[in-house]
């Protein structure tokens, strides 16, 4: 039985310069991040005095490139990492099986690098508010050039550049708690007041999970609840420039009365989805919404989740809850 290996292979223009990826999503795990580790196979003739060198690159759009007029630019670029190939500077150790078996078919124009991506750096996430705009986010490069130093921008013809992703998935171990809160809503002219009970079926979700929600109202006031809705907002705050997006991910109704002191009980489950903040597409392509996502023991802001429970008379009672 032979066991086949997917290897990722991208060669510079010139055909000179050639970069092999075992592959291209790289998943943090908090206390560390699994290390970039490829080969590099370079022409030794056309190579001469001069050196290759690799570099993680991070993108950050936060415009739209048809906004960029008059020199003004929505992107910036930081170098996570800049270090020599080829030749090699010092002795390789700790190859991983891949590195060793392409060593051994390339030849001696191949030479191995590892990168190990910082822990605080952000996870790859793209904002896509419509199909025809060009996605904002995160993005991160892994480039190969060939060139007389680090500074040196290389021609695009022997430089080789890969999308690659940094991801965060979901803890292995489920909490078994349920998340509550109750608020009351009193009137002015009314007396009593509105109690509402929304309770969660579990505190974390993954994707394609339907979303239990159960509510329990108690109207000891004069007014009557004519309908309730149940929706999952997803709020993105981008820092750099002190903008905000809200999208509603999920929504369920419900055409119900709830009397003048009487007690009701809702319970309802949605799934259905409509994502504004999205995880980076890999080598396919697929994107997922993007979750929150932790660095250390602090929750970054891009993409938390919501839900927001409406009910609906006269005018809205609003209550915010956080599920993640």
């Amino acid at each position: 039985m032979v066991a086949t290996v997917k290897v990722f292979k991208k060669t510079s223009p010139n055909g000179k310069l050639t970069v092999y990826l075992g592959k291209r999503d790289f998943v943090d795990h908090q206390d560390s991040v699994d290390p970039i580790e490829g080969v590099v196979v370079v022409d030794g003739e056309y190579l001469k005095n001069r050196k290759v060198f690799g570099q993680v690159i991070t993108s950050i759009r936060y415009g739209r490139e048809r906004d960029e007029v008059m020199g003004l630019q929505f992107c910036k670029e930081m170098v996570l990492i800049s270090e020599q190939i080829a030749p090699d500077s010092k002795t390789k150790s700790n190859l991983s099986p891949l590195q060793e078996k392409l060593l051994k078919k390339l030849g001696s124009d191949a030479h191995a690098f590892t990168f190990q991506l910082p822990t605080t750096a952000p996870t790859s996430v793209v904002l896509q508010e419509n199909s025809n705009d060009q996605p904002m986010g995160i993005e991160y490069d892994l480039r190969a050039f060939v060139g007389e130093n680090q500074d040196d921008r290389g021609h695009k013809r022997s430089s080789v550049s890969l999308a690659i992703r940094k991801v965060q998935y979901a803890p292995s171990l489920r909490s078994q708690k349920q998340p509550s809160t109750l608020v009351s809503k009193g009137f002015t002219f009314s007396s009593g007041k509105l109690n509402m009970e929304v309770t969660l079926d579990k505190e974390l979700y993954y994707h394609n999970e339907p979303v239990g929600v159960n509510i329990l109202v108690t109207n000891n006031s004069k007014k009557t609840v004519k309908n309730i809705q149940v929706s999952i907002l997803q709020n993105v705050e981008i820092t750099i420039v002190n903008s905000h997006f809200s999208k509603r991910v999920s929504h369920l109704e419900s055409h119900v009365s709830v009397q003048s002191n009487s007690l009701f009980f809702f319970n309802g489950s949605s799934n259905r989805r409509h994502h504004k903040s999205l995880s980076q597409g890999g080598a396919r392509g697929d994107r997922t919404a993007f979750s929150r996502f932790q660095m250390g023991h602090t929750f970054g802001k891009m993409g938390i989740y919501y839900c927001d429970f409406n009910i609906l008379k006269n005018r809205y009672l609003y209550i915010f809850y956080r599920l993640l």
